[in-house]
């Protein structure tokens, strides 16, 4: 039972010696992580979506019937089909990708947008809102680009080239 119990430490013991990081290891390691995030951060973008659908109200085979009795009796002719407006609000994120304005996105954030605003958080921490439209999206692999409505360059995060990638 002792062997058993030492074998066990012994065995744990060397097993989690590589995951231990000194701490000058990890205090570079959030370093680099926070100057990632510190540099990617101006391009990170919030989008705002909203989706308008117009829906005809359900009506009796023949209309109202209380309709159809003023028209037969009163002689009022019948009103238009009611319709009821449906607003749908919806939100996501994003990254800029090229200084002229192409956001990166997911295709279900912009699917069926009417109207769709990005914001984008400048240095002071003010936010700045832009109108913007769909440019390609793609549903099987959930992805959309869309292009701000305004001529200033903007901070961008440079694609990669997978091919260079190390793991």
């Amino acid at each position: 039972m002792m062997k058993t119990l030492l074998f066990l430490a012994v065995f744990l013991a060397l097993s989690l010696q590589p995951l231990a990081l000194h701490s000058a290891d990890l205090a570079s390691l959030q370093d680099s992580f926070a100057n990632i995030a510190s540099s990617a951060k101006p391009a990170v973008v919030h989008i705002t979506t909203v989706h308008e659908e117009v829906v005809r109200l359900p009506q009796f085979f023949f209309g109202d019937p209380e309709d159809f009795f003023q028209e037969f009796f009163e002689g009022r002719p019948r009103e238009a089909p009611k319709v009821q407006r449906f607003r749908t609000q919806g939100s996501g994120s994003g990254f800029i990708f090229d200084p002229a304005g192409f956001v990166l996105t997911n295709e279900h954030v912009v699917r069926g947008a009417d109207d769709i605003h990005v914001i984008l958080t400048l240095p002071t921490g003010k936010e700045k809102t832009y109108a913007a439209k769909v440019i390609g999206k793609d549903p099987y692999l959930d992805l959309a680009v869309v292009k701000l409505q305004a001529g200033a360059p903007f901070p961008y995060i440079a694609l990669g080239d997978s091919d260079q990638v190390r793991v």
